[in-house]
């Protein structure tokens, strides 16, 4: 697959309509705001290393909340999560899985097209 910015994959993402896809509302919040803190060099991958507490401030979303839509992002293949230099202050890195947000994405856009026929 062609590799795209990080900027043009968040685009693709927002343009679906996700109203009939398996993907909650915090869990396609968090994963919008990640898009937002890919680095722009994504030739090493899409990979963002926002702090909990800005994730946090970003989304609108209560601790616990955010804490089990990540672990769920997780579990279904949307993001890889990796502790680095885990404790107070530090933050984690999430690789994010750019063909499963695509086919999602795909997908989404493919409910939307046969709602409009």
């Amino acid at each position: 697959m062609t590799q795209m910015s990080a900027m043009e994959l968040l685009t693709l993402f927002h343009k679906s309509d996700y109203s009939d896809i398996n993907l909650s509302v915090y869990e396609h919040k968090l994963l919008s705001v990640l898009l937002t803190f890919v680095n722009h060099d994504v030739s090493q991958g899409y990979k963002a290393w926002p702090a909990t507490d800005l994730l946090i401030k970003r989304t609108g979303i209560q601790k616990t909340t955010l804490t089990l839509a990540r672990k769920s992002l997780v579990r279904e293949g949307f993001v890889l999560q990796i502790a680095y230099n885990a404790g107070p202050g530090r933050s984690n890195v999430y690789y994010l899985n750019a063909d499963k947000i695509i086919q999602l994405a795909k997908k989404a856009g493919a409910a939307t097209s046969e709602r409009a026929a």
